[in-house]
């Protein structure tokens, strides 16, 4: 069925179906009615969208990631969906693929269908275009998810300073000297802020912050492989910060590959745990991350928004508080750390 067969069946003409289609308020509400009516009854939307044209609304919310490969989304995707549920919302998710045109045009798309908001977490070249989303935000709800932009939006954030601050400071007082980071890209605030979190407690407890010992990767296992393969030339290099559980992975295979062992030969803290980790006996620190909590908090905050237009709260998950850990670096098996 066409607009033209709804227009015949409704007496009506295509610009009048064509304006009920797009909620314009410029139609009289009998004549919507009996267009929204034959609109149901030939089945030219499924009926639950139909009646949310009606309505005027749409009892879903959107969820944009970058990377639906990435265990670190999928795991909050489904936090948000079970929140979702609770509240009687359905979850719309776009997967940009790190895409930034890919994100902005789920954005429209989203918008189009009348969803109730937008649950954020952007891709990595968003943060120097965050204004992009200013004119948006005057039609649709949205909030930050992780990946904080430079925008004043309501959000929920990891403190990824602190938290590099804390893994980094552990490595020193279990004695390591020589201390290694793998970062993330750093056209993200969170890589960015990690890598300042490592370089401040270097500085802090008198240790240089050496360019020799920041490897920059990408988020990627490949990444993760290459710069361990770069880490273990330094024969000086007795502890590694890696700033996501993926680089971890590609770590674990580089150390395998050249006959290293963890922690005998090198200590790691993984900003991500692996949750298989433990029954391969791998002797690795890493925060756990509280995804339940992240989930319900980014339902709670985008449905305050949805009710209030000025609600603009930002939350920080500590994840040491959150999931109640007792951080350490894992042993070191009897070596003096900064020592081979």
């Amino acid at each position: 069925m066409k607009i033209t067969d709804i227009a015949k069946l409704s007496g009506v003409s295509k610009a009048t179906v064509s304006r009920v289609l797009n909620n314009s308020p410029d139609v009289k509400e009998e004549t919507r009615e009996k267009i929204m009516k034959i609109i149901e009854k030939n089945n030219y939307y499924p009926n639950a969208i139909a009646r949310n044209l009606s309505k005027r609304e749409n009892n879903s919310i959107g969820v944009i990631i970058p990377d639906i490969s990435n265990p670190f989304f999928a795991k909050i995707v489904d936090k948000i969906s079970i929140e979702a549920e609770k509240k009687g919302l359905n979850v719309l998710l776009c997967n940009s693929g790190e895409e930034f045109k890919n994100q902005e045009k789920f954005i429209k798309t989203l918008i189009e269908q009348r969803i109730k908001g937008i649950i954020l977490i952007a891709t990595r070249e968003t943060y120097p275009r965050s204004d992009f989303l200013k004119e948006y935000m005057k039609e649709i709800p949205v909030i930050i998810l992780d990946r904080g932009l430079k925008i004043d939006l309501p959000s929920v954030l990891m403190p990824n300073f602190e938290l590099a601050y804390n893994a980094t400071k552990l490595f020193i007082e279990s004695g390591h000297k020589e201390i290694a980071i793998i970062t993330g890209p750093l056209t993200e605030k969170t890589s960015t802020d990690r890598l300042e979190g490592y370089k401040k407690a270097l500085l802090d407890n008198k240790l240089k912050v050496k360019k020799e010992n920041i490897f920059y990767g990408d988020f990627n296992v490949e990444s993760g492989y290459k710069m361990t393969k770069e880490i273990l030339k330094n024969t000086d290099i007795t502890g590694v910060f890696v700033s996501n559980n993926l680089m971890t992975i590609g770590l674990l295979k580089a150390v395998r590959e050249s006959g290293h062992r963890i922690p005998d030969d090198i200590s790691v803290f993984s900003f991500e745990e692996i949750e298989w980790g433990e029954y391969f006996g791998l002797e690795i620190s890493a925060y756990k991350i509280p995804f339940e909590l992240m989930g319900q908090k980014a339902v709670e905050i985008l449905f305050r928004k949805i009710e209030d237009k000025n609600f603009n709260q930002k939350i920080e998950v500590d994840l040491e508080r959150a999931t109640n850990q007792k951080l350490s670096i894992k042993n070191l098996s009897g070596k003096e750390a900064g020592k081979k």
